[in-house]
């Protein structure tokens, strides 16, 4: 094989090296934008949630501080 063949190769497997490297850059980038927006979407429900208990908490009283049927 001569040099100027393995020159060729090298640079057709390089260039191809680029693409592939190119492209899972681009899956990164994606993935990390539905990354983000997962973490939001927990941040909301942990929220909504924490709101939720918060809001069933007020509505029931410490069963120990209440006064029993009989008084």
């Amino acid at each position: 094989m001569s040099l100027e063949n393995r020159l060729t190769e090298l640079e057709t497997k390089f260039v191809f090296q680029e693409d592939l490297v190119s492209q899972l850059n681009q899956v990164i980038i994606r993935q990390q934008g539905q990354l983000d927006q997962l973490m939001e979407e927990l941040k909301q429900l942990k929220s909504k949630l924490a709101a939720q208990f918060s809001e069933q908490s007020s509505n029931f009283s410490d069963p120990l501080q209440e006064r029993p049927p009989h008084y």
